[in-house]
C-alpha cells in the first residue's frame, strides 16, 4: 500500500531513468 508521495517518488525515478538511457543513446549515436 502505496502513499501518493511514494508513488510520485517512483514515477519521476522511472521517468529520470528512461531520460537518463535517452541521453545515453542520444550521446553513444553522436
Amino acid at each position: 500500500m502505496w502513499t501518493v508521495p511514494e508513488a510520485k517518488d517512483i514515477r519521476v525515478t522511472t521517468v529520470e531513468e528512461k531520460l537518463k538511457l535517452v541521453s545515453e543513446g542520444c550521446d553513444h549515436q553522436a
